[in-house]
């Protein structure tokens, strides 16, 4: 495994999800050659380690049903800030063994995510192991074995997610991980600036000699070239799953917009 090129593979990847996003009835035939290299529930694709799958060929026709009715959707735009957090994930679970979406520090695809980037409306992470070969982790990823959800499948065939990211790297335990990322709406860092509940610009105002403004003195967030204030209650998807969101927008005097996002918050 160490003479992969795992950037040229995520590349490769990320071509591939294009590919099966746009024209999901192509893999049916490639779905339908995985058959002939079964053996019981055990799968030996030629190149690959072999796998011992939980839903065995039945896993493999299910694939495939739902490929003849899935519609085309647009394709993923590439995003390098989602491929550094992909790329930061599979070498900290990599390194240690591990196979799960949270870090070995604690944090989620979430926080990942937000070290390059701000985001909006919903993201998600998939995970797949041991496969190689771009084409075999995509069928990794459409089939989903295991799984009653098939999250996974539902992440690369989600019409709502228009940016995407990969990275890959070896693994302690199955030799090979690659991580996926997906995204609504990305911004440049500092476009759509996102703070926590405990990280506000209070205790700066309260030592700063500047007079406040009439916004700052009932809200001490707000910055100081601020003309209006909109609040809005939303919800945001993280993995799946509804957060609620307080967002907070401040229009500037320079028309640019200064917004907060409080997560977890009591809406």
């Amino acid at each position: 495994m160490n003479n992969i090129d795992y950037d040229q593979l995520s590349n490769d990847i990320f071509k591939e999800q294009n590919k099966v996003r746009t024209n999901p009835k192509s893999y049916i035939v490639k779905l339908e050659k995985l058959l002939k290299y079964f053996k019981k529930n055990n799968l030996y694709i030629p190149g690959e380690i072999p796998i011992e799958t939980y839903e065995g060929i039945q896993g493999i026709n299910e694939a495939i049903e739902f490929l003849k009715n899935q519609n085309p959707i647009k394709p993923l735009k590439y995003s390098l800030e989602l491929c550094k957090s992909c790329k930061d994930h599979a070498k900290d679970i990599g390194i240690k063994g591990l196979s799960s979406h949270e870090g070995s520090d604690g944090k989620g695809v979430n926080e990942r995510i937000e070290k390059y980037s701000d985001w909006d409306g919903a993201i998600a992470e998939n995970l797949s192991f041991c496969m190689k070969f771009a084409e075999n982790i995509i069928m990794d990823i459409i089939i989903n074995d295991g799984s009653k959800e098939k999250a996974q499948r539902e992440n690369l065939f989600n019409p709502n997610f228009s940016y995407g990211g990969i990275g890959c790297d070896s693994h302690k335990t199955f030799k090979i991980c690659v991580v996926f990322n997906y995204a609504k709406e990305l911004y440049k860092l500092g476009e759509l600036p996102l703070i926590s509940e405990n990280d506000c610009f209070e205790e700066k105002n309260l030592e700063s000699n500047k007079p406040k403004n009439p916004f700052q003195v009932e809200d001490p967030n707000a910055p100081d070239d601020t003309e209006s204030i909109e609040i809005k209650m939303i919800k945001k998807i993280i993995q799946g799953k509804e957060v609620n969101i307080k967002r907070t927008i401040y229009l500037l005097k320079n028309g640019k917009k200064h917004i907060i996002d409080i997560e977890n918050s009591n809406i």
